[in-house]
């Protein structure tokens, strides 16, 4: 027999307060199962299936692919006109653009910006320049600090011990490096890769005057950092610069200056 409605609230109430279970078949709605005092026997809700979504992607503004932002250059328009937000984090309407030399500068010849933005707007003529030099000075930034918290080492019998030791997970010749010293560190790089089955990434991106500064002395020429630390994000952002200046025509010799602009 169909309970009746005031039995049925009285029912909740007693269930409510933990005093009497619900009877199966009182009539109750299944809104009820989740009370306190539900019977146990009450089919629970189904999960929902978890869909792993993919990384949202970005439209380059010169070639029209759809990439990853950590494989673009994000820019804005600052009070002095665009200017590239490396970090992805400033204010206001973003332009994406492949993150590549070639592609920078090809932005700022087919006008792409003003094309993006819907109106004119003032773009650097070196902007392809200017992000390669804020680049190199994430860079650095990144392996000084490395070198700070003890995860960085320089000097090639120190670079060597290391790389025998298994804990190096980038070594970095400074662009300027004779061949000799290159070949003989590559070659113990290459046995201690497959000695401890580790990827060591090799790079000859960053001058000598750039690895020096990061170590705060002289004539750095061969260096290493080693796992764990900051290296995760230095390697991010060491690649990145390496990727960008990779096929880049244009000299760098203007950077300096051009950076003192943007800062100004």
């Amino acid at each position: 027999m169909m309970a009746t409605a005031d039995q049925q609230k009285t029912q909740r109430k007693k269930a409510h307060r933990g005093r009497a279970p619900i009877e199966p078949g009182s009539g109750l709605g299944s809104s009820d199962r989740g009370a306190p005092g539900a019977s146990s026997d009450a089919p629970a809700a189904s999960a929902k299936p978890a869909y792993r979504t993919k990384p949202t992607e970005r439209c380059c503004a010169v070639t029209g692919k759809r990439c990853a932002p950590s494989a673009m250059i994000r820019f804005v328009e600052g009070p002095q006109g665009i200017v590239p937000d490396l970090a992805r984090r400033l204010p206001g309407r973003g332009v994406w653009i492949c993150a590549a030399h070639h592609h920078v500068s090809d932005a700022v010849a087919r006008r792409a910006f003003a094309r993006s933005m819907k109106r004119p707007v003032e773009v650097p003529a070196d902007l392809a320049t200017l992000v390669e030099t804020l680049l190199r000075r994430r860079a650095v930034e990144k392996l000084s600090l490395a070198n700070k918290a003890g995860n960085a080492l320089a000097g090639t019998t120190k670079v060597d011990a290391a790389l025998r030791s298994g804990d190096v997970a980038c070594v970095l010749h400074a662009s300027e490096a004779a061949p000799d010293g290159v070949r003989k560190l590559d070659a113990v790089a290459r046995q201690a890769g497959e000695l401890f089955d580790t990827r060591i990434h090799i790079a000859h991106i960053l001058t000598c005057a750039e690895m020096s500064l990061a170590f705060g002395r002289g004539n750095v020429v061969h260096a290493a950092v080693t796992q764990g630390g900051v290296c995760a994000s230095f390697l991010n952002d060491l690649m990145r610069l390496e990727n960008y200046t990779a096929g880049a025509s244009d000299a760098t010799a203007s950077a300096a200056s051009a950076v003192d602009r943007f800062e100004g």
